[in-house]
């Protein structure tokens, strides 16, 4: 009898557990309810590469309110092996059993790397991380590579340094 009751309450305490964490995430998608709708790749992409892709973890894009916001829309906030290519127009992430993400170039606002971004902390600045806006909407999108030494290369071709991701 003492068994049953201990194993009863276990499955109600996993039963609360997984209703709080729907309901957390239905808030989240409430209060990003006014997100804007993504950039889709545009149908006349030259698809000549401007560097070497990376390959690596998509780690996860947030709102740049907080670095642990994920964004709930869609899979955005999930992370996925990912290869990032650079073109002329933009950055196309092709994430592997996920949705692609496609940035245009005129969105990115800065490239950077950082510690860390939900979803992933390290700690080294092992992440290269894409700031960009849309529709008066601004995200973070990190990516951890599997060889961080192409992020010099990324980083240039932003505009950037080697220097640090922002203080949070």
């Amino acid at each position: 009898m003492e068994r049953t009751l201990l194993v009863l309450a276990l499955l109600a305490f996993c039963a609360l557990c997984a209703g709080l964490m729907w309901l957390g995430f239905r808030n989240r998608r409430k209060r990003q309810a006014d997100l804007p709708t993504l950039p889709a790749v545009p149908a006349e992409l030259d698809r000549t590469e401007r560097l070497d892709p990376i390959e690596g973890v998509y780690v996860s894009t947030t709102t740049t309110e907080s670095w642990q916001d994920r964004v709930g829309q869609g899979d955005l906030g999930f992370r996925s092996r990912v290869a990032v290519h650079l073109y002329e127009q933009g950055v196309y992430f092709e994430r592997t059993g996920a949705h692609e993400l496609w940035i245009p170039r005129s969105a990115i606002e800065h490239v950077r790397t950082a510690r860390g971004l939900a979803g992933k902390v390290m700690g080294t600045e092992s992440l290269l991380v894409f700031r960009w806006s849309v529709e008066g909407s601004t995200f973070d999108t990190g990516v951890l590579a599997d060889d961080p030494a192409c992020y010099s290369a990324w980083l240039t071709a932003f505009g950037g340094e080697l220097a640090k991701g922002e203080p949070r």
